[in-house]
């Protein structure tokens, strides 16, 4: 049970980044296409965003320096821009996408994933006293 308390963290930080990396495969590559950005630029913006923050915030979930006190500005900024993409987009193929962007910025608001055991707490053990302590 000990092992895989130590691997929810690291497991949601890797959930966390890959959200973050699958908004690249997003379907909706016509939106990018060089005609499309020189009418509107915005979708792209969203997606980078998106893409940094959500990357930035599994780093720091894993408590790598710099990222670690961006995790909750990160997943929720990330979110927000995610779920203005996908409304911006009109893309009703990406509905699964948008609850997990909700759960997330719901978790990054109320710094849920602080409450996930960490890999390095140490077990709580008892310490055992000689016979003649005891009394």
């Amino acid at each position: 049970m000990r092992l895989i308390r130590a691997g929810v963290k690291p497991a949601f930080g890797i959930f966390v980044i890959a959200h973050g990396l699958v908004h690249a495969a997003l379907p909706i590559r016509e939106a990018f296409t060089p005609a499309s950005l020189a009418l509107d630029f915005v979708p792209l913006i969203l997606l980078g965003v998106a893409m940094i923050g959500f990357s930035t915030a599994g780093l720091g979930v894993f408590d790598i320096w710099p990222f670690s006190s961006m995790v909750r500005p990160a997943m929720v900024l990330a979110s927000a821009y995610s779920l203005i993409l996908m409304w911006r987009l009109g893309q009703s193929d990406l509905w699964v996408g948008a609850a997990i962007d909700m759960g997330l910025f719901v978790i990054g608001l109320t710094a849920a994933y602080r409450h996930l055991p960490d890999v390095h707490e140490a077990p709580a053990t008892r310490v055992a006293t000689p016979a003649s302590a005891r009394g």
